[in-house]
């Protein structure tokens, strides 16, 4: 199975009458015809028939007969275009019909499967590897053809890049102004006095460490800030009577300065 050197499909069979009870020679006097191509073995489509039911049966070993990956090549019925995959989870008896039906496929042969078989394309693996191996059917576009393709491929993942840099550039700003937002956002304590969220850390973080005070100390604390705030409230700037109040609030509750 391959391809002329005007790029139509060719199928050659040249198998002189020696395999099984398939003795069919499709195309056996174009084989210099072929410009590359590949063989392997059974054919599993000629002219669109099924042909493995004409080798011997002990032609089809175990592992082509048991359900699993198999590979194939093959091309239309209009010689135009070339299918070359692995299938999964089919026995070769299976892959004759699945070809017709799924590529419509006019000559089809099987290639090797299991360990040794994988696919790669466009920079990633379709398919395996299982295991390494030094060889390959590759198959490349004309030269501007693919410079096109790798020029195309280059902008578009340039553009993809560019919207997922803008993207992230989005989220930070929208997460940068939720923190302004939150840094802006105040709490009003029970003496009517106005405490910004930024320093309600400061006074999370106390109230936390004196409430894993014994109730003694934790009081001893309390009654001290509360003597400080009631005796010496001239002293202090609005941003520590806020803290004071935010912290009296949560530990001893709104009525703190009738204590």
């Amino acid at each position: 199975m391959g391809v002329t050197k005007d790029n139509k499909a060719l199928f050659v069979q040249n198998n002189h009458g020696y395999v099984g009870k398939y003795k069919n020679n499709t195309n056996k006097d174009r084989y210099n015809d072929m410009y590359y191509g590949i063989g392997n073995f059974p054919v599993l489509l000629d002219k669109g028939q099924d042909v493995l039911s004409f080798y011997w049966p002990d032609e089809i070993d175990r592992k082509m007969k048991s359900k699993q990956m198999k590979g194939f090549i093959c091309h239309t019925q209009d010689w135009n275009t070339i299918y070359m995959w692995q299938v999964p989870a089919k026995t070769i008896y299976e892959m004759p019909a699945y070809l017709k039906s799924k590529y419509g496929c006019w000559n089809a042969i099987n290639l090797d499967a299991g360990g040794s078989s994988a696919v790669y394309a466009n920079g990633k693996y379709l398919v395996g590897p299982w295991r390494n191996i030094v060889d390959a059917y590759v198959i490349v576009g004309e030269k501007e053809e693919t410079e096109k393709e790798v020029k195309k491929e280059s902008e578009d993942n340039r553009e993809i890049q560019d919207n997922k840099e803008k993207t992230e550039e989005a989220k930070k700003e929208v997460a940068k102004k939720q923190v302004e937002k939150k840094e802006n956002e105040s709490y009003r304590t029970s003496g009517n006095h106005i405490l910004p969220v930024k320093y309600r850390t400061v006074a999370d973080s106390i109230i936390v460490m004196l409430k894993k005070k014994s109730a003694k100390e934790r009081n001893s604390v309390c009654y001290a800030l509360r003597n400080i705030y009631m005796y010496q409230s001239s002293k202090l700037n609005e941003g520590v009577k806020a803290l004071i109040e935010y912290i009296l609030d949560d530990l001893l509750g709104g009525n703190w300065t009738d204590i």
